[in-house]
């Protein structure tokens, strides 16, 4: 019997935001019969939600254990982690995880390392572009989750364009299928966003697209869940909107998609995005969505087909799409959503990412 092909995945942290979604559906479901599997994560948040999910599965884990002061010296327990492990390939996904990566990659002798591109951010700290000019070319093969994330890796960071490849993100749509559309109340209107409480997600131009609906709109509400650095700078907006009778601040929920089955439209008004998977998530589940036209997110929605698009950075506009698509004919609406879901399905599945993962290692193993 042939030996299994080992794997070291890591990953920033163990909290379950959209990579780390993503990186404990590909660990679960890659097939164990040809790969041995291990997750390291720099930080180790107090939940600890991704490497618990882990061990519960079976799978090995370890953790550099550094916190907000960046104990420097802990990062050369990843040397001895993939010394230990032995991986055929190191694999890694967002900018801290990829330096160390590449890095110890190379001095521990990981023969294939993989990293991450999943972000099109318009802006970053010429520090950080820095620092991925100078080690880009330890790594062998790039990861994009998006187009445009691909071309920013080419166009920036001067990769070879043969050794990028876009693997989009695939999701359990057994799990965010459940229930469609029956559970909907007609009283009230609920508009929702799910996501992180940070600057990049531009929710101060949902706020200010709100102000305007209020006197355009009766019974509607704006649900936001998540929770981030922005969150107290959010509410005070809302009030000097004169808003926070609508917009309701419902924290961080671990299984936020069952919060999103009640929405009627979904709204991401981010500045800059990589590939969003709340976007696909809710597509899965039959609800509409409004996104800015950034990033990777015009790979996901077709404008009109299957969802709906505006600028960034324009409350007005967002506003203003907003409400026509709450009042298009319900036939029409349900079309869209009948759209994306088939879009959904056939595009962005677990077992497509899967399957297209285990291709690119079987391809890289096979010209190592």
């Amino acid at each position: 019997m042939s030996k299994k092909i080992k794997i070291l995945y890591l990953t920033t942290s163990s909290k379950l935001s959209g990579t780390e979604k993503m990186l404990y559906e590909l660990v679960k479901g890659i097939d164990k019969e040809k790969y041995e599997v291990m997750v390291c994560t720099i930080k180790d948040d107090l939940d600890s939600q991704l490497l618990d999910r882990l061990r519960k599965e079976g799978i090995k884990t370890a953790c550099l254990d550094l916190d907000k002061k960046w104990k420097i010296w802990r990062v050369f327990k990843l040397f001895k982690i993939i010394k230990n492990f032995n991986p055929k390939i190191l694999q890694s996904f967002l900018f801290f995880d990829n330096i160390l990566a590449r890095i110890f990659g190379k001095l521990a002798g990981a023969p294939i390392i993989i990293s991450g591109q999943r972000s099109a951010e318009t802006y970053r700290p010429k520090i950080r572009n820095f620092f991925d000019r100078i080690t880009i070319n330890l790594a062998d093969y790039i990861v994009s989750n998006s187009e445009a994330g691909k071309r920013i890796v080419i166009e920036r960071d001067g990769f070879p364009e043969e050794k990028v490849k876009v693997i989009y993100n695939g999701i359990n749509l057994d799990k965010t299928g459940q229930q469609l559309k029956a559970r909907r109340s007609k009283a009230i209107t609920k508009i929702g966003f799910v996501g992180r409480l940070s600057t990049e997600k531009g929710l101060n131009y949902l706020i200010e697209a709100v102000s305007i609906l209020k006197n355009k709109m009766n019974d509607f509400v704006v649900l936001i869940i998540g929770d981030g650095p922005e969150r107290k700078k959010l509410e005070k907006l809302t009030y000097e909107n004169g808003v926070e009778d609508v917009i309701c601040f419902l924290g961080y929920k671990e299984k936020a998609w069952q919060y999103m089955q009640e929405f009627d439209l979904f709204v991401l008004p981010s500045l800059w995005e990589g590939f969003p998977n709340v976007i696909i998530e809710a597509m899965a589940q039959n609800v509409l969505v409004v996104a800015t036209r950034v990033g990777g997110v015009p790979e996901l929605i077709k404008d009109n087909e299957t969802g709906f698009l505006v600028k960034p950075r324009d409350g007005k506009a967002l506003a203003e799409r907003i409400n026509y698509v709450l009042n298009l004919p319900e036939k029409e609406k349900k079309k869209i959503e009948e759209n994306a879901r088939r879009v959904v399905k056939k595009e962005f599945s677990i077992e497509k990412m899967l399957k297209e993962y285990e291709k690119l290692y079987a391809s890289l193993i096979h010209n190592n």
